[in-house]
């Protein structure tokens, strides 16, 4: 089959599923031609690593999670605004590297007119995801590098205090969009489980066990903090920790990638096109409750 009628036959069925899954498909928000969805976050809701790209420098994907969205609502005036590496600085301000600016401030999509929000990030903020994915990996040493044994040193207080800053950013930011979209449903999307919650798979996710230690109670602890900011700030929640159990990277059916990545579906410790399918469904039905 030609690559085009593949991606529509593809999107099709994951459109039918994500309806089914909602019930009869209906929701509480508006999907006229005037209505309007806006996407905002980082690489886990662009989907980086996924084909079909939409944007290059952002590396957001056309089957990301707020495509699927879009398309089960039939969603007409659709902006995502997502962007691989993005924190929640960069809903205010351009998100640039050292030689290129990536994105336009994310919440520059949002006005008056909006009607759906969704919003996944947080992660990036204050170094956190570098510190629980990055500093003690090490594919081709048996022992922990200087900079991973000075990190496990640190208590998981120090952990969980960057946690709750990050969260209380995007409490703010969740505010933020509601005074510039007073009409509009705003849904905050927390974090998959990334590693098992025992046992462990070197070949895959090759860290100390110190460190995936560390890893499960930081992801529990960041998406009870997202849900408390989404609460208080009066949006809806939809908790991704739970239904991803048992599709953790060491799992048969994972939802998240290796730290190799699988060219055209992940980057590493990215996503999969499933886990994408399976967000859709969640902010669908948390959306016709």
């Amino acid at each position: 089959m030609p690559p085009g009628p593949r991606i529509v036959a593809t999107l099709t069925l994951v459109v039918v599923l994500i309806t089914a899954a909602s019930g009869c498909g209906s929701t509480d928000v508006e999907t006229d031609k005037g209505s309007e969805y806006v996407a905002l976050g980082d690489s886990y809701t662009a989907g980086a690593g996924m084909e079909p790209v939409a944007d290059g420098p952002c590396r957001r994907s056309s089957i990301n999670y707020p495509s699927l969205v879009a398309a089960a609502l039939e969603i007409e005036r659709f902006t995502d605004r997502s962007c691989a590496g993005a924190t929640t600085r960069d809903l205010e301000a351009p998100q640039r590297t050292n030689i290129a600016r990536l994105n336009d401030p994310q919440l520059d999509a949002v006005g008056p007119d909006t009607t759906l929000v969704t919003i996944g990030m947080g992660l990036n903020d204050n170094g956190i995801s570098v510190g629980l994915l990055a500093v003690c990996l090490a594919p081709t040493r048996t022992e922990p590098n200087d900079t991973c044994t000075q990190y496990l040193r640190q208590p998981e207080s120090t952990i969980h205090t960057q946690i709750r800053s990050a969260a209380a950013t995007l409490k703010t930011a969740v505010q933020t969009i509601a005074s510039k979209a007073p009409a509009a449903r705003i849904v905050v999307v927390g974090y998959p489980r990334i590693a098992p919650e025992t046992g462990s798979c070197p070949d895959l996710l090759p860290v100390p066990d110190a460190q995936l230690s560390r890893l499960r109670d930081a992801m529990k602890v960041a998406n009870q903090a997202w849900h408390d900011a989404a609460e208080q700030a009066g949006a809806a929640y939809v908790d991704m920790y739970t239904p991803s159990e048992g599709h953790d990277i060491c799992s048969d059916d994972p939802w998240v990638s290796g730290y190799r990545g699988v060219a055209g579906k992940a980057n590493g410790l990215h996503p999969f096109p499933a886990y994408a399918e399976a967000v859709a469904a969640e902010i669908v039905k948390v959306l016709g409750d």
